[in-house]
Order: structure tokens, then C-alpha cells, then sequence
């Protein structure tokens, strides 16, 4: 209920505001009021993550993280186990938001190999080309629905909510492809990890503690995971195929999913890992 509360208002308000964009700019006018819509839901995604789930702020022991990082942590303690948090920013990372329920499952070796993760997936660029490759498929797909629609249609309830259907089947078709780019991303960080020295007994116990938190599946045939999943089973990701130097999107599928209620997608809260669970409609689970 507390979910709802603020998804239904907020998706009228893009609804609304969609609509009289139409009404009064046409089809230039819709597309540039989604584009404002998916930067503003970035902006403020620390905010709706607090409104649709209690999501306190808590002091992490010091001795777990070390002073010397390159984000700051935001430590957080949600009452779903399967949220991660997540880097915190829009156009460029200022935080880490880092779930308490993490130090209680890893040990201070495994929490600080959670911790460079993040940072490597700053450093290495990954999060910036994820970033940017979510924004970009979220608005090609409204220019394309926009289209669709038509001219003549924009700034009726009609052409939203043809808009919208239209959206969505971009969205399940963004969950066929994007994932390849985020596994990508996953695997390149797992490599450097590695070849930055990190015991391969610490970062494989780590993967598997964080898996026993989200899915709890370490074997996948490869079918399965080349649909819907964008992090690896944790067979795969210690075992299986490398990136071969191929560049990495870090957490591109599922922040498109989040980015897609700019253009009235309707699978923001519908994906396998987070339906039903109000505390990852806004950060969905990341590596």
C-alpha cells in the first residue's frame, strides 16, 4: 500500500504531464517532457526510494570500511535482503549506497571486495557508459513510440495511452538485449578484481553470500540467462566465459527498467526481481 501510494500519483503526473506537453507543443513537445521526466526521476530517485520503503540510515562499523575510498558510503538497512543499494547520482557518482545487511553476511574482507566493486565499476568507466546507454534506450524508445503514435494523436488520452503500450514493448524488448551489455559489465569487474591481487577464495565467497541474498540460483543454462538475467550465476561468473577485453555497461538492463516510467512503461515493478517488493521498484538489485 505504501508502494502504491506513490506510484499511482506519480505515474498520473507523467501521465498529465505527457498529455499537456502534447496539447500544447505536439510530438516535439511529448519527447521533450519525457527526456526532462527520465532526468528528474534520477534526481529524485534517493527521495522515491524512501517514500515507497523504509530505508533508515545506519552507522556501519568503521573497522569493515575503510577511510581511504573513493565514494562515500551511504550505509542503509531495508527490510527486503535482496536490496543492494547502489551508486547514487545522475550524471556522475557522488555515493554509495551500501545495504547494512551486507555487513552482517560478509565477513570485512568480503564487504570491502563489495565496496571496490563500485569503485571499479566508477573508475573503469562501466557505470558512466551504463548510465548513459540506459538514457539513451530509454529515449529512443520514446522518439520511436512518439512516432508511432503520430502527430495527430499527441495530446489526446488516446495517444498516451498508446504511447505507453507502445513503450512497454520497448521495455521487454530493452530486457532481451540489454542484460548481455550488464553481464558484460559484471564479468570485467570480477577480471580486475582478480588481477588486482584479491584472493579468488575471498571474492568467490563473497558472489556466492550476495547470490544467496538475490536469487539464490548458481547454476543457469546458458539459454536462460542470455534472457532477463544481467548478472551472471555464480557458476558462470567463476567458471565461465570472460569479456575478452570487450567493454563493460554496469547496470544498464535494470536501470532502464527504473528510467522506463518516463515514457508510462508499465515493467518498472513487474520484472522477476522485484515484483511485489516495494523496496527494489526504485533501486533494482545491481552487482
Amino acid at each position: 500500500v505504501r508502494g502504491l501510494e506513490l506510484q499511482s500519483p506519480m505515474r498520473m503526473s507523467l501521465c498529465a504531464a505527457l498529455l499537456i506537453a502534447g496539447r500544447v507543443g505536439g510530438m516535439v513537445a511529448t519527447i521533450g517532457a519525457a527526456i526532462v521526466a527520465s532526468i528528474v526521476l534520477l534526481v529524485l530517485r534517493n527521495h522515491l526510494a524512501r517514500i515507497v520503503a523504509p530505508l533508515p540510515r545506519v552507522d556501519m562499523d568503521a573497522s569493515k570500511v575503510p577511510a581511504d575510498r573513493a565514494l562515500d558510503i551511504d550505509c542503509v538497512r531495508s527490510d527486503d535482503e535482496g536490496f543492494t543499494g547502489g551508486i547514487v547520482g545522475v550524471f556522475r557518482p557522488r555515493r554509495n549506497m551500501l545495504p547494512a545487511r551486507w555487513a552482517d553476511v560478509l565477513s570485512a574482507d568480503g564487504l570491502r571486495v563489495a565496496r571496490q566493486r563500485r569503485e571499479i565499476a566508477v573508475d573503469s568507466g562501466s557505470w558512466y557508459r551504463g548510465r548513459w546507454a540506459a538514457l539513451t534506450f530509454t529515449w529512443a524508445g520514446v522518439v520511436i513510440s512518439a512516432l508511432l503514435v503520430g502527430e495527430s494523436a499527441m495530446g489526446t488520452a488516446g495517444g498516451v495511452i498508446t504511447l505507453s503500450f507502445i513503450f512497454t514493448i520497448w521495455s521487454f524488448a530493452g530486457l532481451l538485449v540489454l542484460p548481455t551489455l550488464s553481464r558484460s559489465g559484471v564479468t570485467a569487474i570480477d577480471e580486475r578484481l582478480r588481477a588486482s591481487g584479491i584472493p579468488a577464495a575471498v571474492l568467490d565467497d563473497t558472489v556466492r553470500a550476495l547470490d544467496g541474498l538475490q536469487d539464490a540460483e548458481p547454476e543457469r543454462s546458458a539459454l536462460v540467462e542470455s534472457i532477463f538475467h544481467p548478472i551472471p550465476s555464480v557458476n558462470n561468473r567463476l567458471d565461465g566465459p570472460r569479456t575478452h577485453h570487450r567493454r563493460g555497461f554496469w547496470d544498464v538492463a535494470r536501470s532502464a527498467i527504473f528510467l522506463s516510467a518516463s515514457g508510462l512503461g508499465l515493467l518498472g515493478r513487474a520484472v522477476h526481481c522485484n515484483c511485489g517488493r516495494p523496496a527494489l521498484w526504485v533501486y533494482l538489485p545491481s552487482d
